[in-house]
């Protein structure tokens, strides 16, 4: 017999000072770390263990912007033809901790959270380990059925951007996408 999920209503209280920003991610990253409809587009799935994790790690460069925390995520998942969740906010979480280090460091560190293999980490720090990476703490993933639309995200932000980096945006604009 195949297993029903039930949707939980969530509250996020609105009028939180913190700031919020829309993450870029890639589509396989995602699916392993809490998108399972997109897991589930894929032949091989989601690494379970992981796809549950109320806590996890997302590796980033350290450039362009500097988040800070607490603060809120929308996830968006950027260009993938493999995926109808593709150029959309899929998600949202709370970031729980920023940390800046050396590659190593990093991944010793938080190894058992996230996805990212040393591979990953050490293409992320172009294969320079004295090459400072970023890994975002988050937790309370909650996953949009519905996905918000590159086109519809830029309407509200009120500006066409590619998502190559974190955007940060008003908790306004935030409340905005979410509520949708």
């Amino acid at each position: 017999a195949e297993a029903k999920t039930q949707v939980v209503p969530s509250v996020k209280i609105v009028d939180i000072d913190i700031p919020c920003y829309i993450v870029p991610i890639k589509a396989i990253w995602a699916a392993h770390l809490f998108d399972k409809l997109i897991a589930s587009e894929s032949l091989f799935g989601a690494d379970i263990k992981r796809l549950w994790n109320v806590e996890n790690v997302y590796y980033r460069s350290t450039k362009p912007i500097t988040e800070k925390c607490p603060a809120r995520i929308l996830w968006y998942v950027s260009v993938d033809k493999n995926s109808s969740r593709s150029k959309a906010i899929v998600a949202c979480s709370y970031l729980d901790d920023v940390i800046t280090g050396l590659p190593k460091e990093l991944f010793s560190r938080y190894k058992h959270y996230g996805i990212y293999e040393w591979s990953d980490i050490y293409k992320l720090c172009c294969e320079d380990i004295h090459n400072l990476v970023r890994a975002l703490k988050f937790s309370q993933t909650q996953l949009f059925e519905k996905p918000v639309s590159y086109s519809t995200v830029t309407q509200i932000i009120g500006v066409k951007n590619t998502f190559a980096s974190p955007v940060l945006i008003s908790k306004e604009k935030y409340t905005a996408i979410y509520k949708l």
